[in-house]
């Protein structure tokens, strides 16, 4: 109940200061940099990707101290272009887009805007361009992108949008596939290779021209859609 009702009030004041008593938790397993939060609604990863912003040049691979919150994380900068960074964290990190990180060596070098809380270890300028953008549907195809696979609603408001009017919004641009979502082009792609692998199937058995599906798609969820 007192959690409950500590979370209606940061609700109705963003960034108010609240004490929350968790009985029957021992404290040595409550640190600094931990959040209260609904299970699954937030990332876990050992990357973030930000638009850079540099009070005096960081270079690439720079090691930094990361500030996100009250946690503090070791990082490897390694820059994509002239704006962007992907941070690799020794810890991992439960952000959100849009969270502001600061980074500090001996002062303070820079700070940044989280555009992916959960990127892929590859990053690319074209793909945090869209995430910069910011408009509903670039963010989608971007997170979309970035995964090579169908993702669900739920995994998408994980990675993407925090409001679901505007992921709901996003997603139209997107293709949907019973409970999951892709992109035009990987739909595309993964028609092509299907279509190849069916005719040569029937080439080779004209009788028997058939795949399994278990053969032609990988064991993934998103599979029997």
């Amino acid at each position: 109940v007192g959690v409950a009702r500590m979370a209606a009030a940061v609700a109705q004041e963003a960034g108010q200061r609240v004490a929350v008593s968790l009985p029957g938790v021992d404290r040595n397993r409550v640190h600094r940099g931990d959040l209260l939060v609904r299970p699954g609604s937030y990332p876990s990863s050992f990357r973030l990707d930000v638009l850079l912003e540099e009070l005096e040049p960081i270079e690439n691979h720079a090691r930094v101290h990361v500030h996100h919150g009250t946690a503090e994380h070791y990082a490897s900068v390694v820059r994509v272009g002239d704006r962007y960074a992907q941070l690799r964290l020794a810890t991992p990190a439960h952000a959100a887009r849009g969270d502001r990180v600061v980074l500090r060596d001996r002062t303070t070098v820079g700070g940044g805007i989280v555009l992916d809380p959960a990127p892929p270890r590859r990053p690319s300028v074209a793909r945090l361009e869209l995430l910069e953008r910011g408009d509903p549907a670039s963010i989608v195809l971007a997170a979309l992108a970035a995964s090579r696979e169908p993702r669900s609603r739920e995994e998408l408001a994980r990675r993407a949008l925090r409001s679901f009017t505007e992921l709901d919004d996003g997603l139209t641009s997107a293709v949907r596939l019973g409970d999951w979502y892709a992109t035009p082009e990987w739909l595309d792609g993964l028609r092509a290779r299907v279509s190849v692998r069916l005719a040569e199937r029937a080439e080779r058995s004209p009788l028997d021209p058939g795949i399994p599906l278990a053969e032609l798609l990988p064991q993934r969820p998103w599979a029997p859609a």
